[in-house]
């Protein structure tokens, strides 16, 4: 264990073979649909490289996320991030700027979306917060194919002292729908 920390600068081999998500809670939290009342939250990531995005509501009246949508590339999500807050009762939009979505945030500020920065700090809490809320199961998600691969693939990435975020570059498969939905 010694050489392994001090040598070959492994911190952490259990995350990398273990989901962030525990998966027997993950299941029972599914419902099949939400109330869609009240003001949204949303959030939205994009997978390194920018090969694939999610967008994410949370529903004020109940705790209920859902994928709105997931597709490749992230040219379609500002003009969607549009829609949406035309549609709908927007009450934030969260994204972490340092990450692959981030060069759309000045864009988002400019397009008078109500953008909610999350720092480094803030996005390990939001991860950290959203795997409680699946283990002490106060959240629920839609459920949907995307958003179980997500749970299954999802891992952890130290971000110091103790502290983790969801992995987009570790993890085994797109996370973008949990990113986005702890966000």
């Amino acid at each position: 264990e010694m050489f392994l920390r001090t040598m070959l600068n492994v911190t952490d081999r259990k995350s990398s073979t273990i989901s962030a998500i525990d998966q027997a809670l993950w299941v029972r939290s599914g419902v099949p649909s939400a109330d869609r009342v009240g003001a949204v939250t949303l959030g939205v990531d994009a997978a390194p490289m920018q090969s694939h995005a999610s967008i994410v509501a949370c529903y004020a009246d109940g705790g209920v996320v859902e994928i709105v949508e997931s597709r490749e590339g992230v040219d379609w999500v500002l003009g969607r991030l549009l829609e949406l807050h035309d549609r709908w009762d927007l009450y934030g939009v969260g994204v972490d700027p340092g990450a692959p979505i981030g060069m759309l945030t000045d864009a988002m500020h400019t397009e008078g979306l109500p953008v909610q920065e999350f720092t480094l700090r803030q996005t390990a809490a939001a991860a950290a917060q959203f795997s409680d809320a699946v283990k002490h199961a106060t959240i629920r998600h839609v459920r949907d194919p995307l958003f179980d691969v997500a749970a299954v693939s999802a891992r952890k990435r130290n971000v110091g002292d103790g502290a983790w975020a969801f992995s987009r570059l570790n993890s085994h498969g797109d996370v973008t729908p949990i990113v986005a939905a702890s966000l």
